[in-house]
């Protein structure tokens, strides 16, 4: 169709039907999704004992290239909102991410957010997650290699805490201040050990809006 797409190659799962019915299973769920800052997944293929699908090809580059430089205050807040938004639409379809990390988040030539492979990593018949990276990855997962529905905001609260530590410091007085407490605060909560403890990713949603509303009458000086 004369359209530029973007590959995700997955070595050694095609020459095993189960496993590449498994791959199947999961594009065919990530297809459902649809919403601005999610990668569109478009089809499936093998090649040998190699597993490929498509996806739409953005201009851009990885979150965790983009945080080697600083960024601004306006960048985190918006990111952090179309990322919760964006696992809140996986929710709405009951999919989890399973594998939240910078580098499955590209930030594109308009710096929005698009976050890629939801659902790839998740076995739908067993609940068992299959990828995530040990940094990012929820204790609960690691200890029974199941997610929960609060695992995902585990991970997102990790992801924010790197973006955070890359925050350039806007002035010295008190707004700085407070604006970064607030949200070590509401990261604190995302990634609390006890699932059941966690911010929902409703409630970190409304924390994000409440930031612009209660942050705008500070005076940026002691």
């Amino acid at each position: 169709l004369d359209v530029k797409v973007a590959l995700k190659v997955i070595e050694g799962r095609a020459s095993d039907p189960v496993k590449m019915q498994t791959i199947r299973n999961e594009v065919n769920s990530a297809r459902q999704l649809q919403h601005p800052n999610i990668i569109r997944v478009h089809d499936v293929f093998s090649d040998g004992d190699t597993a490929f699908f498509t996806m739409a090809f953005i201009e851009g580059e990885p979150l965790y290239t983009r945080i080697q430089r600083s960024i601004s205050r306006a960048d985190f807040d918006k990111w952090q909102q179309q990322l919760i938004e964006a696992l809140l639409a996986c929710k709405t379809v009951g999919i989890k991410h399973g594998d939240i990390k910078p580098d499955n988040i590209l930030v594109d030539h308009n710096a929005d957010i698009k976050l890629i492979d939801c659902g790839i990593g998740q076995s739908a018949a067993s609940g068992v997650q299959t990828s995530g990276h040990q940094g990012y990855t929820a204790p609960e997962v690691i200890q029974t290699g199941k997610a929960s529905e609060h695992s995902d905001t585990y991970s997102l609260g990790k992801v924010l805490e790197d973006m955070l530590s890359c925050v350039e410091k806007e002035g010295a007085g008190i707004s700085h201040f407070l604006w970064l407490k607030k949200r070590k605060t509401c990261i604190a909560q995302l990634t609390h050990r006890l699932p059941a403890k966690r911010l929902t990713l409703e409630q970190a949603l409304n924390a994000s809006a409440l930031y612009d509303n209660t942050s705008a009458n500070v005076p940026n000086k002691t």
